[in-house]
């Protein structure tokens, strides 16, 4: 009953279909039966992927329209705002974070042109690692938090991805899981963007 209603709690806050959540859910913890996996993670899994294909498809339905609003449009004007959180909304899914208005808009203008995003959108597992990297810098270099705090949190990061640069250069590691940590750690220390 717990995990049904963590289900559904999820696929409220991320805007997907319960029913279609907890099935796919379901079917990832009974294809790893053999690893343990835990409902409550598959289901972490199952929304990632679930946003992730439904980023991707607005994304590349999108994308010319993006560019064009943004171009055309005054900064600042009701067509750009509008625009930079539609695109805001579908990078948060491709990239797994809470929200997309974590991003700062420069990053957006920037990740919508990006031979990076070129490259995820035609299923390039490195291109969107890296994409979910420099999320991630993004999200960090704009906390809201006093200098020391957010060198700490810098000095972690930078000790993390230092680490891990063997198997980002390999494209094998799943990031979701720090990048969804370091969502609750702000969530947590109500820290925001700007």
């Amino acid at each position: 009953m717990e995990a049904s209603i963590e289900i559904g709690e999820m696929a409220k806050a991320y805007d997907l279909n319960n029913e279609d959540l907890e099935d796919y859910a379901k079917r990832l913890k009974e294809l790893h039966k053999n690893s343990n996996l835990s409902l409550k993670d598959a289901s972490k899994l199952a929304a990632a992927n679930m946003r992730l294909d439904r980023g991707v498809s607005n994304l590349n339905d999108n994308l010319e329209d993006y560019k064009k609003a943004l171009k055309d449009s005054n900064r600042g004007s009701a067509e750009w705002s509008n625009t930079l959180s539609d695109l805001k909304t579908d990078l948060a899914d491709i990239l797994n974070i809470a929200d997309g208005s974590m991003l700062s808009d420069a990053f957006a203008e920037a990740t919508l042109n990006s031979e990076d995003l070129k490259k995820a959108l035609d299923g390039d597992g490195e291109a969107l690692l890296r994409l979910r990297l420099a999320a991630a810098d993004n999200i960090i270099a704009n906390l809201d938090v006093d200098d020391t705090a957010l060198s700490k949190v810098q000095s972690h990061w930078d000790y993390l991805k230092a680490n891990m640069a063997e198997g980002v250069k390999a494209g094998n590691i799943d990031q979701s899981e720090l990048i969804n940590s370091f969502n609750e750690m702000i969530k947590a220390g109500n820290m925001t963007k700007e």
